[in-house]
């Protein structure tokens, strides 16, 4: 067969030319040649964020901005205290905690999420449950401190409520005026929350997380590469599409990375498979954004 020939079967067959074979497979690589060089992943050493909050959205929680409540925290926080752990409470915040009212979980997830000065990795919030009841020379207090972990971002809740209680007796001086009571209630409080603080520690550094992930504006080629890619990422674990339209995808990604380290690695995903986009971290999520259009039909 002519050189002639073979090259118009090949273009009435749709045939693609060696040169242009090795073009095609230069220009759009299927993975990172070296992705342990391009990714970083968690380690046992890695630092974990974590901040401690008062959360007091059930009506029978003591309130937060006492000092019995604050005292509790303290010694809570106390048992969080572990190395590759670092811990942040109020003061972690752009902005002081709303002292008015009570503030639902759900409030101070969007504060560690949006308003902490650094990235968080888990909440912990803490609530103080006391009910005294008058007796001769003093009072009976029944005290419980409670608390959950959630994972940031996300809202993902951790564990279950972690509890302690006690019931004690309050001998009051002869004077006592109300910051002189809750002090001796806070003082009977503070030894359940080194408690609760123990048995939250092994779950705080935990590894093992859910994130949830946003892309938008990538073909349905360039979004099977991404998937493959996420799958190579260390600390995989699995993932779960939750909604694929044409020019949107998001999903649930579990994984032993932590929260900067992810934002870390979806960064480099752009370098990796040559793809121009831009990370971004908002309402508790990340999004992966196309930085140019798609031309072509079905953006292929």
């Amino acid at each position: 067969m002519s050189a002639a020939m073979g090259l118009l079967l090949c273009w009435l067959t749709g045939c693609v030319a060696p040169v242009e074979q090795a073009a095609l497979a230069s220009a759009a690589p299927i993975g990172c040649v070296d992705p342990s060089s391009r990714y970083v992943f968690s380690t046992e050493d890695a630092q974990r964020a974590v901040m401690v909050l008062p959360g007091d959205q059930h009506l029978e929680a003591v309130r937060h901005g006492l000092a019995l409540v604050d005292r509790v925290g303290r010694a809570l926080t106390d048992e969080l205290m572990a190395p590759g752990v670092r811990l942040f409470d109020q003061g972690g915040l752009t902005a002081p905690m709303p002292q008015k009212r009570r503030l639902q979980d759900r409030e101070l997830l969007e504060l560690a999420s949006n308003d902490a000065r650094e990235p968080i990795d888990r909440l912990v919030l803490y609530s103080v449950f006391a009910d005294t009841y008058p007796q001769d020379r003093g009072f009976r207090a029944s005290i419980r401190v409670a608390a959950r972990i959630y994972e940031v971002p996300g809202g993902n809740l951790v564990s279950g409520s972690f509890e302690a209680s006690d019931e004690v007796v309050l001998n009051l001086p002869e004077v006592c005026d109300a910051a002189c009571f809750t002090g001796l209630v806070g003082d009977a409080a503070r030894p359940l929350g080194a408690t609760v603080g123990r048995q939250l520690a092994p779950r705080v550094n935990a590894l093992g997380r859910s994130y949830p992930l946003e892309f938008f504006g990538f073909s349905s080629t360039e979004r099977q590469r991404l998937e493959d890619e996420l799958r190579a990422f260390p600390g995989y674990q699995s993932h779960r599409v939750e909604e694929d339209t044409p020019d949107y995808v998001r999903m649930r990604y579990a994984s032993t990375l932590l929260a900067t380290d992810l934002g870390h690695n979806l960064r480099s995903l752009s370098d990796c498979l040559s793809i121009p986009s831009r990370v971004e971290f908002a309402r508790d999520r990340y999004s992966v954004r196309r930085t140019e259009k798609v031309f072509g039909l079905g953006g292929e």
